[in-house]
């Protein structure tokens, strides 16, 4: 059926002043997994109305899963200038920038994807990894428990707030975020994540067990004898 409908697409001789065709067999030809063919026909759309901010961030979605994040940018850029209040132009574009290594930019940019639209659950689990990248533990966990707001099935939501966590030393909390993951994907018969939840418990308590343990003698802090 998908073979059919990519030969029909070629066959086909849309009006060649007609945007919304080839911006409409872009969207299907992405779909159908021909992002070459999606951007051509966006840039075809493009050519005859430039101002369509979603055709620039579409193309841009197509190129950075081709790999190409320079031209991606490029084109999210254009979408931008179009449309500032773009958010998905805006987490597209952040997505890109992580690709790149630029941390900084793409905290930016998950912000202002957040700003022009608040409920962005995406949004905020993405930025809460990038700021646990850049040390920003606090936002980061902040950042965690908005996502779960949106969506209390979020299981990496946990893991990742659980990990968050962990690694600032609330192990109490560590631990109950890991295991309410784990429960997630149980539920959810996501057995590769299960794993993962399962080894940073194994570790958590390993971490709790070393706690625990009393120093040696000889490193123990000499208390005070009243004569």
């Amino acid at each position: 059926m998908i073979q059919s409908l990519i030969e029909r697409f070629d066959r086909a001789t849309p009006d060649p002043d007609n945007a919304d065709i080839y911006f409409n067999r872009g969207t299907t030809r992405y779909d159908l997994g021909d992002k070459q063919g999606a951007i051509a026909d966006y840039t075809q759309a493009l050519r005859i109305d430039s101002n369509n901010d979603v055709a620039y961030n579409n193309r841009g979605l197509s190129r950075y899963e081709l790999g190409d994040q320079g031209g991606a940018i490029m084109d999210f850029n254009n979408a931008l200038q179009l449309n500032p209040e773009n958010a998905i132009a805006y987490f597209n574009r952040a997505a890109a920038r992580t690709d790149l290594g630029d941390k900084l930019g793409c905290i930016s940019d998950f912000s202002q994807a957040i700003r022009h639209q608040p409920n962005f659950a995406l949004a905020y689990f993405y930025r809460g990894m990038s700021r646990m990248q850049v040390g920003n533990r606090v936002g980061a966990i902040e950042d965690y428990t908005e996502a779960i707001g949106f969506n209390a099935q979020d299981g990496m939501a946990y893991f990742y707030r659980g990990l968050a966590y962990f690694r600032s030393g609330d192990k109490v909390r560590a631990a109950a975020d890991l295991k309410q993951a784990e429960q997630l994907f149980t539920q959810q018969k996501d057995t590769v994540n299960r794993q993962r939840v399962l080894q940073a418990l194994r570790e958590l308590e390993f971490a709790l067990a070393e706690a625990r343990k009393p120093e040696p003698a000889s490193k123990q802090t000499p208390g005070r004898f009243s004569r």
